[in-house]
């Protein structure tokens, strides 16, 4: 199972190290491979550990006994979790008026926000679109899908397509 694993100096600890790397990891698994989850292990009493994991997004899979450790904790995160954590931040967000006019910057903010990652696109929903190559996509999008359509806006010079975009 892939799996994230800090080991930090005693005198290096508690300075928020582990936390910062486990994310960058995860951040770079889940946009450079097809693993559908991350793992990480510890002893069940290194609570610290735990920490760090459920820091990043990770919580309780299981634990099982073995030599090393008498018993293993065993926290994970899916790529589920993080379109999870996106629908809630945005629900949250309902009946505020904080984003409005900024659809591409209301969703990515649910993506990042809720998950401690940075994501790029375009300068406008259109370029998104195009940059992801989402406009080749038909039928029902899967939950937390990015959604890209036409929208017409005011502009300097009439109308402009910015295009809008929203999750599913």
């Amino acid at each position: 199972m892939p799996e994230i694993g800090y080991h930090i100096r005693r005198d290096c600890q508690r300075k928020g190290y582990a936390g910062e790397a486990a994310r960058a990891v995860r951040n770079w698994a889940f946009q450079n491979t097809d693993y559908p989850a991350l793992y990480s292990y510890c002893k069940y009493t290194n609570e610290a550990s735990i920490r760090t994991a459920e820091s990043i997004g990770m919580h309780f899979d299981r634990e099982y006994p073995d030599e090393v450790n008498g018993i293993t904790h065993v926290s994970v995160i899916s790529r589920d979790d993080l379109i999870h954590n996106m629908i809630i931040w945005a629900k949250n967000k309902l009946g505020s008026t904080e984003y409005a006019g900024w659809c591409l910057s209301f969703v990515e903010y649910a993506l990042e926000i809720s998950n401690g990652i940075e994501i790029f696109g375009g300068d406008s929903a259109k370029e998104s679109c195009e940059l992801y190559s989402d406009a080749l996509q038909n039928g029902i999008p899967e939950e937390g899908s990015f959604v890209f359509y036409d929208c017409l806006c005011p502009g300097n010079d009439g109308l402009v397509n910015w295009g809008h975009c929203g999750y599913f």
